[in-house]
This record gives structure tokens, sequence and C-alpha cells, in this order.
């Protein structure tokens, strides 16, 4: 019953999330509060299967969408929705920066107080995430590309701990990354001009 129960969770979380992520691909805000759910659910799902940088990172991220959310709406100029652009490379190196310390701190603190599984492969994902979560809710453009990194990565850490259909679904999710990439580009070079 409990098997069948996660496969039904996994099946609702992996139709949500292909939902979220066409909305995102498309600067629809829907996309946000369809996020905040999937979020919550996600953690249930991680908690029970140790990946406890990932259940972090699911409470992180319902504060980044609710943030989102509102910033997608009134975060431009005039309090007009906000548009896609570029991040800086000084905010970028700032970002990659403290995503390898927050591995390294994430990873340690797992490893040593916790019965985590595989504390930095998760805690790894956990900050290419983030990062990533971070950039989306700001609309920045680079922020796909991390979520193309962070989709292959944990398409191999969730099949290693026999989670395959998220694991499969981690994988598409690279496939829509590489989509939201695309449509986002299209985006900002029709709000920016070319560059």
């Amino acid at each position: 019953m409990e098997c069948s129960f996660l496969v039904y969770q996994q099946i609702f979380g992996i139709t949500l999330a292909i939902i979220t992520i066409s909305l995102d691909t498309r600067e629809n805000i829907l996309a946000r509060p369809l996020s905040l759910v999937g979020t919550i659910m996600a953690f249930f799902v991680y908690y029970p299967a140790g990946l406890y940088a990932k259940c972090l990172q699911s409470v992180v991220t319902i504060c980044f969408n609710t943030y989102g959310w509102y910033q997608w709406s009134y975060g431009g100029k005039h309090k007009t929705p906000l548009q896609v652009s570029k991040t800086s490379p000084l905010a970028l190196l700032r970002l990659l920066l403290s995503g390898v310390l927050g591995t390294a701190a994430l990873g340690s603190l797992l490893y040593w107080y916790s019965h985590a599984d595989l504390p930095y492969w998760d805690s790894l994902h956990t900050a290419v995430c983030l990062i990533a979560q971070w950039m989306l809710v700001r609309k920045k453009l680079e922020s796909w590309i991390l979520w193309v990194l962070a989709d292959v990565l944990y398409t191999a850490v969730l099949y290693y701990k026999g989670l395959y259909l998220f694991s499969g679904l981690y994988l598409f999710f690279a496939f829509l990354a590489i989509n939201g990439y695309r449509t986002w580009h299209q985006s900002y070079l029709k709000h920016h001009g070319a560059f």
C-alpha cells in the first residue's frame, strides 16, 4: 500500500511539475502558486528518501516562490510585470561562489550530523537549484542554464535512489529547461533588442 501511494504521489508531482514548468517558460504568473503546491508535495517525497538537503531546498523554495509571485506581478519599472533580463557577470560570479560554499557547508553538515544519503551530491543539487530558483523568480535568462545542469545531475541521483519516475521527470525537465531558455531568450530580444 505504501509503495503504491509513493507511485501515485510521484505521478501527481510529475504532472504538476510539467504544468508548472510549461507555465514558467511562457512567463505565466500561475506558475508561482502551482510551484508552491508542488514544492510542498515534494517535501513529503524527499524526506522519507533521506534527501534532507532537498527538504531544506523545498522550504527555501516556498519562500522564493512567494517572493517571485510578487516580483512577476509588480517587480518591473513602476510596479509593472517583470521582464526577462540578463544577470551581470559580477552577480553571476557571486551566485556561483555562494553555490560552491553552500554545497561544501551543507554537504559537511549532512555528512557529519545526519543519516542523509549522498549528502554532497544532494547538497550540490540543492545549491544549484536554489540559485536557479532565485534567478527564475527574478526572471534572469541564465536560470535555465542552471536548471539544465541541475536536472541532469539529479536524474542520476534519483535513479540511484530508486525513485525512477522522478528520475525520468528530471530528465524531461532538462529538455523543458532547454525550451525555457529558448523561449525566454526570444522574450529578452523582444524587450531589449539584439545583443
